[in-house]
């Protein structure tokens, strides 16, 4: 089933980048090339309007993270899960105040204010993820309870907007020195959780409508591939220069976004 392109855009680039973008977000769910699901989300929202950008991937990403804990069931800290829980719903809820607000807003404003706001979190996280690449020693609230629901509350509000936690979360999580699959069986479960709560706003708010459903269907495929191909990359590729690509490439959708938000 064939999605509805928007009148602004040639249906061959729309085809381009959203084709590109499900397959980054698909590579992110495979483990590979973490930093792949931004530039997903920066050439999803120059393909469309950001608010069908944000329904479509939210789609995106349930599907994907649900295999992903499939795959790691039983490798959850719960430990950590539950405070980091409590914080995605006090972050949802934040983030769906300033969607609200954000769509009083008249349509034209509504769609500068989005893709200005996109723009400045993927950029944002952009540079949080250079830090972790290149080794740098990155500032960070110590492992508590409390510090727990206070860092996944400002990634869910983020993840609300802008669907950018992963960063912001996993920077906090490497603190806890869990082994690998624990730490991805635990980002995974707290990415599925942070992803279904953010369900019923996007419902309400009109962010979610069986048209986005209608749109998502031919995507599917391709996310599939991305993942199968994120597999098939694990010890082929070198993850670090994959990463830097993919972060140039980022930057760029990002600074496009927000010179469309400035200029119009």
């Amino acid at each position: 089933m064939l999605p509805t392109i928007p009148p602004d855009i040639a249906p061959w680039l729309y085809y381009l980048y959203v084709g590109v973008a499900v397959l980054m977000i698909g590579l992110t769910k495979s483990g590979f090339g973490m930093g792949a699901g931004l530039l997903g989300i920066s050439l999803l929202a120059l393909a469309m309007p950001p608010q069908e950008m944000l329904g479509i991937t939210l789609v995106l990403l349930i599907l994907g993270d649900i295999p992903a804990n499939i795959s790691h069931r039983g490798h959850q800290n719960w430990g950590l899960l539950c405070w980091l829980i409590v914080g995605a719903v006090l972050g949802v809820a934040i983030g769906s105040v300033m969607l609200v607000m954000l769509q009083g807003l008249p349509s034209e404003q509504l769609q500068r204010a989005m893709r200005l706001a996109i723009g400045a979190i993927c950029l944002g996280v952009i540079v949080l993820q250079a830090f972790r690449l290149f080794g740098k020693g990155m500032s960070t609230l110590p492992m508590h309870p409390v510090s727990s629901i206070v860092v996944a509350a400002v990634a869910a509000t983020v993840s609300t907007l802008a669907h950018a936690a992963g960063p912001i979360i996993g920077v906090y999580l490497l603190q806890a020195r869990l082994t690998r699959r624990k730490f991805v069986g635990t980002l995974a479960m707290y990415f599925l959780l942070i992803n279904l709560v953010k369900v019923p706003t996007f419902i309400w708010r009109e962010l979610l409508t069986l048209e986005t459903l209608r749109n998502t269907i031919w995507t599917l495929p391709v996310g599939a591939l991305g993942a199968v191909l994120g597999f098939w990359m694990h010890n082929r590729i070198p993850e670090k220069t994959f990463s830097v690509v993919i972060y140039v490439g980022t930057t760029a959708a990002a600074a496009k976004l927000i010179l469309m938000a400035i200029v119009g």
